[in-house]
């Protein structure tokens, strides 16, 4: 169990607790599969569930993503 994995589960914690950044931090995980499967579906929800939240970074990368990719559930 690496760093990442062990942090991973604090994270998630933190997320499902409110923590936009800890979202956005497991969206960024999932988009790079780095830690746990690359999941962009997994990715996508986080990062969405964060901007909905009011993070602006998160904003910003939903913003940025290609005009053919979904931007809302």
């Amino acid at each position: 169990k690496g760093p990442v994995l062990e942090y991973y589960g604090q994270a998630l914690q933190a997320a499902t607790h409110g923590s936009v950044d800890a979202m956005q931090w497991l969206a960024m995980l999932h988009a790079a599969g780095v830690g746990v499967p690359k999941d962009e579906a997994e990715s996508l929800r986080w990062l969405q569930q964060a901007a909905r939240l009011g993070h602006v970074i998160a904003r910003q990368q939903l913003a940025g993503l290609p005009p053919s990719a979904p931007k809302e559930p």
